[in-house]
């Protein structure tokens, strides 16, 4: 198995999970402290388009998916499926930062503009202190889901050299479809980090979804 190139494929997971992790959470910081903090209604209004993902599926939006990430030359690259990952994580993502930071006192807030804080000493120096808990909890959801993420792989890669996780198991899967034994130490490889990051983190998770949704 490790001969077959495993390696190379927990490598590809783990560059595509970080990325997708790193890339939602801080656009979706950015856009839940401009949803607070936004002096105009239409920020506080872009939360609802925000709140539009969670009505579309991933499966409908293959065919355009697929014609974009073609017509922009990045398929059959990693990019092609970190940059889809990451919008699909952005609206829970959004929707549980955006109530963090509404829970930090606004007389923070403007003791920081009278002092002449710009917008990004205050994410830097404020909101991101105060909210660190849910970022690294929905970076390590993100994580998770990015890790586990077989759809956008199978369509939007071919190449055996950016082949991640889920792709490599599915094809032990047919090459070795009567070595039970490298099936099994593919899954048990490919879940060690999942059950790692249950075992030390599963209490900031589910404390950071409920505090979000509440």
């Amino acid at each position: 198995m490790l001969e077959a190139g495993f390696i190379r494929y927990f490598v590809n997971s783990v560059v595509v999970a970080l990325s997708t992790a790193l890339i939602s959470v801080f656009l979706s910081l950015l856009a839940a402290y401009a949803v607070n903090r936004g002096k105009t209604p239409i920020y506080r209004q872009s939360l609802y388009i925000f709140l539009l993902g969670f009505a579309v599926p991933a499966q409908a939006t293959v065919i355009a998916l697929y014609a974009l990430v073609k017509a922009s030359g990045l398929y059959d690259s990693l990019w092609a499926v970190i940059l889809p990952l990451a919008g699909f994580a952005m609206p829970v993502t959004v929707l549980v930062l955006t109530n963090f930071v509404r829970e930090i006192p606004s007389t923070l807030f403007e003791a920081m503009e009278l002092e002449g804080a710009s917008h990004g000493a205050v994410l830097k120096h404020l909101v991101l202190p105060l909210s660190v808990r849910a970022v690294i909890s929905m970076a390590l959801f993100n994580f998770i889901g990015a890790w586990n993420a077989l759809l956008f792989p199978l369509i939007l890669t071919q190449s055996p050299e950016v082949r991640v996780l889920p792709m490599a198991v599915w094809t032990f899967t047919g090459q070795f479809g009567i070595n039970v034994p490298a099936v099994m130490a593919a899954v048990t490889l490919s879940a060690l980090p999942l059950i790692l990051a249950y075992v030390f983190a599963r209490r900031e998770i589910l404390n950071a979804l409920r505090g979000g949704f509440v």
